[in-house]
């Protein structure tokens, strides 16, 4: 006995979480590492992206062990072992893997609107903003999202105010957190918005047979929690495809 369990304790251990034979040995239970995203998944397991993934846990008939920790280190966690899921990532091309050793999961668990940031009574068009000629900011870690040239931001209210003094053309990113500073700052009134583009968001999983075992339940379970999730992030529109993914 003592032997079979600290074999099974080895098992569970394994960096890349994978048997030899290939079988996953943790379809039971999913360790989900979710990046601190505040309003939405906050240190101490608060938020709504934390209630909707244990809904889908539950509709993949799976229990669920989850921790909200810095973006980095969730990624980490992943690529070490130490986490069976990463969540969220935004998927910004066609191409299925992450890196070597990761991978998006086929299911969209919702979409992000990026909007270009002008300042009101702006003459500038969509076309003029993605031109390559203007000043455009926005986050640090989104720059390479972008075919035109943009300059990073560790600050959203910075570079708002920018636009809004006129010392940068716009600013581009994420529509809930630009939106919320925007009307923490009493400033609903002075920008207007172009929407870019719609990004997916979807988990990350192991390019191993645990990874793939996983995206299979994945799929359906996220389907279902997004019919009905009461969040608008998260509820799928009229029109949806079931499947929502790639």
């Amino acid at each position: 006995m003592i032997r079979a369990a600290a074999a099974a304790v080895a098992i569970l251990a394994l960096t890349n979480t994978e048997t030899i034979a290939g079988v996953c040995p943790l379809e039971s239970t999913w360790r989900v590492s979710i990046a601190d995203l505040p309003g939405l998944a906050d240190i101490g397991g608060k938020g709504g992206l934390v209630r909707f993934i244990e809904q889908v846990a539950e509709f993949a008939d799976v229990d669920v062990v989850y921790d909200v920790v810095p973006f980095a280190r969730s990624m980490i966690n992943v690529e070490t072992g130490r986490a069976d899921m990463h969540i969220p990532l935004l998927h910004d091309s066609d191409t299925p893997f992450v890196n070597a050793k990761l991978m998006y999961s086929d299911a969209v668990l919702f979409y992000v609107p990026f909007q270009f940031y002008v300042a009101a009574g702006s003459a500038l068009t969509l076309a003029q903003l993605t031109d390559g000629t203007r000043t455009i900011e926005t986050d640090s870690a989104h720059i390479d999202f972008f075919p035109f040239s943009v300059d990073g931001s560790s600050c959203i209210e910075c570079s708002l105010n920018k636009v809004r003094l006129g010392r940068i053309d716009a600013f581009i990113y994420a529509e809930p957190p630009s939106d919320e500073a925007i009307v923490l700052a009493g400033l609903e009134g002075a920008f207007e918005r172009h929407l870019y583009e719609n990004y997916p968001v979807r988990a990350v999983l192991p390019r191993n047979a645990c990874g793939r075992s996983i995206n299979q339940k994945l799929l359906p379970a996220v389907v279902k929690a997004r019919k009905q999730s009461g969040h608008p992030l998260f509820r799928l529109s009229k029109g949806s495809a079931d499947s929502d993914a790639r």
